[in-house]
């Protein structure tokens, strides 16, 4: 994870896993008025229906910052083929597509 001390907001990739299940989330921000610790969990509750309905009952991190979105949205499809498995929330979208 990298270590940062920014006054500004910059991308940041972040990882929800939910308590009870094990299941988790990973996705990708880029706001440039908000630190990621001020973002997550407090103005921003993930793209993800499912998770943002159901926030609370995710824990969540922040995984890596980034200097630019490009690399952060790079890093996130990297953790996500790294990660993939049926307890991957992003997964679900492709395994919905495959049984059409």
């Amino acid at each position: 994870m990298s270590i940062y001390n920014s006054q500004k907001g910059i991308p940041y990739v972040y990882k929800c896993t939910e308590k009870t299940t094990g299941r988790f989330y990973i996705g990708y921000r880029y706001k440039y008025y908000d630190k990621p610790e001020d973002d997550l969990g407090k103005k921003y509750f993930t793209s993800n229906e499912y998770v943002k309905e159901n926030f609370s009952r995710f824990d969540y991190e922040i995984v890596a910052t980034f200097d630019n979105k490009k690399d952060a949205l790079k890093f996130e499809g990297q953790l996500m083929r790294e990660t993939q498995s049926d307890l991957q929330i992003n997964y679900d979208r492709i395994r919905k597509l495959k049984r059409i």
